[in-house]
């Protein structure tokens, strides 16, 4: 739309007083630079857009999903990875609380959990094949 308006400049320039049905204090020039800053505004906007997508990139679901605690457990190394990422190091602690209130577990899991949740999905526990 803008290449059309630069290309017609001219003439919507001559012919602006009698066929403009707009508020009467825009001119043709304000009516391009308003467009040109609603385009660099959207253009603003897919950026961010794409950013924060890329930043909440979640890690996958747990290949059991249909497991009684799967849910919870993707939830927590998600928490996990949260944390690490923008604080700069576990808080299990928090994870915990996060996780048990989420799911409202009523207390019920065992301090540590988070840690040891945290860590299998890092593959620091997973057995290691016989050689």
């Amino acid at each position: 739309m803008l290449e059309e308006m630069h290309e017609l400049q001219a003439d919507a320039q001559f012919c602006w007083e009698w066929l403009w049905t707009g508020d009467r204090a825009m001119t043709f020039d304000k009516l391009v630079a308003a467009i040109e800053h609603t385009a660099a505004f959207y253009s603003n906007i897919a950026e961010e857009r794409k950013k924060l997508i890329a930043a909440i990139a979640l890690s996958p679901p747990p290949r059991k999903r249909a497991a009684k605690r799967a849910q919870e457990i993707w939830f927590s190394q998600l928490m996990s990875e949260w944390f690490a990422t923008n604080v700069g190091r576990p808080v299990d602690a928090v994870v915990e609380i996060l996780t048990d209130v989420a799911f409202d577990l009523g207390g019920e899991l065992a301090p540590g959990i988070a840690e040891g949740r945290r860590r299998r999905s890092a593959g620091k526990h997973s057995r290691k094949k016989p050689e």
